[in-house]
């Protein structure tokens, strides 16, 4: 009992330092919000052993990337820092991770599918996805830091030049063609089964209507720039999906104001991810001005909401992703080689009977063969 005690509060710890990483950057965007609230994100966040986050995990390390201002998203474990001799700097605190399994739903049949891996339902189409309802167990917690919160950047100099040059390359180029092609279908689908249509209007006000399955935005000619038209498009998006979810889910307070504070921020932060993968930087819509303060408020008086809020942005992110038939960005040739490393180095370790891991820590083994994702045990197990 004194474990999970000790762990949930270090745990607490770490949402309530999330939160206040918000907090400090909407005190800084307060004067300047037309600048880039959030910059570029166009890659996604990858572990040091070689494969990508996903999920919610995704959300997490992207955005505390853009708040913290790192140009190459990849991470490491305490064992992985050992594995390649490097330090974690002073000072500097890890970001938490979540692992588990992923269950798919099969909704015409009403039961699991176990025979269901995630890599083939990744490659399913929008339509094929409906079938299913996807159920995630995120029970096991590790940390991991960013390279640069180590001295991983003075130890390999050649490694960390080759990073920040694979992490940059194109990274300011904007995908138009893709969002304008996406227009032209006129609707998405921000559930499992009704489709919103996209309306561009001459009103100045962007807005989804649940009733009617539709969203309104004005038309290009009434932003200064294009930019702050696909922001305001994708932040709609958002919007639409999480409200559909929140419905879904019957989730919700009884301060309405509260909520809709909530559900912006979510919405804010689902459109960053979306336009950093298309090299667009998110700056805040004008109607969420007046929410800042009660975002502000809201991760003040209460840390932990900031993870209902990057779950439900990281689920408006999946729908638009695949929406938008956007794949990950990677640097595969530069983190194969750290990863090979790593490998090598937890070889050498095993062989020396140095690969035992206490029998209470979650440690992530090889791939499950049902999902397809990194499989959770606890005990004796390789390292992440």
């Amino acid at each position: 009992m004194a474990d999970n005690t000790s762990t949930t509060s270090s745990i607490d710890s770490h949402v309530k330092a999330y939160a206040d990483l918000f907090i400090a950057k909407f005190d800084s965007i307060a004067g300047d919000w037309r600048q880039p609230w959030l910059p570029t994100l166009p890659f996604s966040s990858q572990n040091a052993a070689g494969h990508l986050y996903s999920g919610v995990n995704d959300v997490n390390l992207s955005l505390l990337c853009a708040l913290k201002g790192y140009g190459v998203p990849v991470w490491l474990t305490p064992s992985q820092c050992r594995d390649l001799n490097v330090l974690r700097l002073k000072g500097e605190q890890g970001m938490s991770v979540y692992w588990g399994g992923t269950s798919f739903f099969d909704k015409q049949k009403g039961v699991l599918d176990t025979q269901m891996r995630w890599a083939d339902y990744q490659k399913m189409t929008p339509l094929e996805k409906e079938r299913y309802s996807l159920r995630e167990n995120f029970g096991n917690v590790t940390y991991v830091w960013n390279l640069e919160q180590t001295d991983f950047p003075q130890k390999y100099p050649d490694t960390w030049e080759n990073l920040k040059s694979a992490f940059t390359r194109n990274s300011s180029q904007m995908s138009e063609s893709t969002l304008d092609s996406f227009l032209e279908d006129g609707g998405w689908y921000p559930d499992d089964c009704h489709r919103c249509q996209i309306i561009l209007t001459e009103d100045s006000s962007p807005r989804y209507d649940r009733h009617l399955r539709c969203i309104e935005v004005p038309s290009k000619e009434h932003f200064s720039d294009t930019r702050e038209f696909y922001n305001t498009l994708l932040h709609t998006m958002a919007h639409s999906a999480i409200i559909e979810l929140s419905f879904a889910n019957a989730k919700g307070s009884m301060d309405p104001l509260s909520d809709m504070a909530r559900l912006n921020l979510a919405s804010e932060l689902a459109a960053a991810v979306i336009a950093g993968r298309l090299g667009l930087s998110q700056t805040l819509t004008q109607s969420n001005l007046q929410y800042l303060k009660q975002w502000t408020q809201i991760l003040s008086d209460d840390p932990s909401v900031i993870r209902q809020v990057t779950r439900e942005s990281r689920y408006a992110v999946q729908l638009m992703s695949d929406c938008m038939h956007l794949r990950e960005k990677e640097a595969p040739d530069v983190c194969s080689t750290l990863g090979e490393q790593i490998r090598q180095a937890q070889e050498k370790r095993q062989a020396a009977g140095q690969g035992h891991v206490p029998a209470n820590r979650s440690t992530h083994m090889e791939t499950n063969q049902r999902t397809g994702k990194p499989q959770i045990r606890k005990g004796r197990s390789a390292h992440i």
